[in-house]
């Protein structure tokens, strides 16, 4: 079962989303959504609501909307997941998982309270970054920067 996003979580959910947007349409990459809901797999029927998620515009045409439907079927390149209390570590790792065995390319774990960030680029490798660091987009938003102190700051200018 999916866990309802905190004030904090949905803040940060929030700041990253206008970010990325800002870099994906500038851009025009595809599409950046909070909380958009995705039919991961079909059988079993798995959906997964990432806290952030990018759809580039190779798997989904730019200038096409989603369908009128519960869950969007498209597997998203990336997948942001903003943790909380509430996310038990078993939880976290099985949506890592879940993410990539559907075909996932890249999953952005955020810790806001601790201020850290780990980025998976398989279910295996993955990279800790500290507040202090830059984000990237690697292989998935190439030229996409962001310091984390503009992410975990109290004012979200």
């Amino acid at each position: 079962m999916e866990k309802v996003i905190g004030a904090l979580q949905l803040r940060i959910a929030k700041l990253l989303e206008r970010r990325l947007n800002a870099f994906v349409s500038e851009n025009r990459l595809g599409a950046v959504d909070t909380e958009m809901i995705f039919l991961i797999e079909r059988s079993p029927k798995l959906m997964r609501r990432p806290g952030v998620s990018f759809v580039s515009r190779d798997r989904w045409p730019i200038d096409e909307l989603p369908p009128d439907t519960e869950a969007w079927d498209v597997i998203p390149d990336l997948a942001v997941e903003v943790v909380s209390k509430s996310n038990s570590a078993t939880d976290v790792k099985d949506k890592i998982e879940e993410y990539f065995r559907a075909g996932v390319r890249l999953v952005w774990l955020v810790y806001p309270t601790q201020k850290l960030m780990d980025v998976y680029e398989s279910s295996t490798t993955v990279r800790v970054l500290r507040r202090e660091d830059e984000l990237t987009g690697g292989d998935v938003l190439p030229g996409f920067r962001l310091p984390l102190t503009e992410l975990f700051r109290a004012d979200p200018a």
